[in-house]
């Protein structure tokens, strides 16, 4: 038998993937199951397995345990044993994730300059199955020529209108199951296009629409795991049904579980966040969120793209400039969403190249059918 594939573990560990995906692979292959079955009762075969398993004619190599026992029965001293070992073949040991067969990319790598900026990529708002196709194409693009280190997505990833409490639209309804399987493709895409860049997902209010349903509605299931999985996600968060440890992304949650207080730490100057202040006009919702926070973030949220500026003293009295960006939305803004009439939105992303503490914010701005960042463009045809 194989000991490099004795556990699931040790081939997560050789794989440098979560266990749980190896499963997943293999629980959504859907696939007709070979397992197989061997048993003895002589004792003296039990001593060794792969033996038992070849005297079987199989190969112990294309096998793995997934359980051995000792079965007695009878009484009054007429007792009879028999071992039993449950195998399953190797070859559906790994399998790839649904959907187009994906394969998780390869660790993440530093920048082999040194010395060299950390280039930081902000994307949110996507709102799918509502995204900008001409926009997203455009930043594949981009991602294929830049290859940033990481990449944050700042929510409202799905648009969830149909657990929504807002009044029901038509013309925009979507199922949550549609939401999940574009939001899931579009980041398959990120992966594919800078597979060494690291991924970290932030929930929005639109993300945390499936959160607060499944506890008004569906409270006790709110922590639901599979049976004898202590270790696993729920089964109804949205890091388990996005199968975001298959595409190698981190989910990034509040300690008490609020949308609005989720943060990843960029550096040690620069936060990012979904946002929670939506106020008129471009700049102002940033603005207003770096006077609460008192230190530089960038936000989604706002479907608006802007970068501003605050000088505030320390304590010593010396100044210190901060910087807050709202990267704008990666969804249509025709129609409004089915909410926002003639909606003042901004369609694109941010980016920050973060030197050490200091960092330099710029916008990618898209004028449909061209994407601008700096002196770079791209035309989709």
């Amino acid at each position: 038998m194989r000991e490099s594939l004795g556990s699931w573990q040790a081939v997560a560990d050789e794989l440098q993937v979560p266990r749980s995906t190896l499963q997943g692979w293999r629980r959504d292959a859907q696939l007709v199951r070979e397992d197989r079955s061997v048993s003895s009762d002589d004792p003296r075969e039990w001593g060794d397995i792969a033996r038992l398993v070849e005297s079987r004619n199989l190969d112990p190599a294309d096998w793995e345990v997934a359980r051995a026992r000792v079965n007695t029965w009878g009484a009054d001293g007429d007792t009879h044993s028999q071992l039993r070992v449950d195998l399953v073949p190797v070859s559906q040991l790994l399998r790839p994730a649904r959907c187009d067969g994906w394969v998780p990319p390869p660790p993440p790598k530093r920048r082999a300059v040194p010395g060299a900026p950390e280039l930081v990529c902000f994307l949110g708002d996507h709102h799918a199955p509502h995204f900008d196709r001409a926009l997203h194409e455009a930043t594949l693009v981009w991602l294929r020529a830049h290859k940033p280190d990481r990449i944050v997505l700042l929510g409202d990833l799905i648009d969830a209108d149909s657990v929504s409490r807002h009044r029901f639209s038509p013309e925009w309804a979507t199922s949550l199951q549609e939401n999940l399987d574009c939001a899931y493709r579009i980041i398959a895409e990120y992966r594919r296009a800078s597979p060494g860049s690291t991924v970290q997902l932030l929930p929005g209010n639109h993300d945390d629409r499936v959160r607060l349903a499944v506890i008004d509605n569906l409270r006790p299931a709110l922590n639901l795991k599979r049976a004898c999985s202590p270790d696993e996600l729920s089964v109804l968060s949205l890091p388990y049904l996005l199968r975001l440890d298959e595409l190698g992304v981190e989910w990034v949650e509040s300690p008490n579980g609020m949308y609005e207080t989720a943060q990843v730490e960029v550096s040690p100057t620069l936060a990012a966040r979904h946002g929670w202040i939506a106020s008129r006009g471009s700049g102002s919702s940033a603005l207003k969120t770096l006077q609460r926070l008192m230190y530089s973030v960038v936000i989604g949220h706002t479907h608006r793209q802007s970068i501003v500026k605050a000088t505030m003293p320390a304590i010593d009295g010396t100044p210190r400039v901060f910087s807050a960006c709202e990267a704008g939305t990666m969804a249509r803004v025709d129609g409004g969403l089915g909410y926002a009439n003639a909606a003042d939105w901004q369609q694109g992303f941010a980016t920050a190249h973060v030197f050490g503490r200091n960092f330099s914010l710029q916008l990618a701005q898209w004028s449909a059918p061209t994407l601008f960042w700096g002196g770079w463009s791209h035309t989709v045809d």
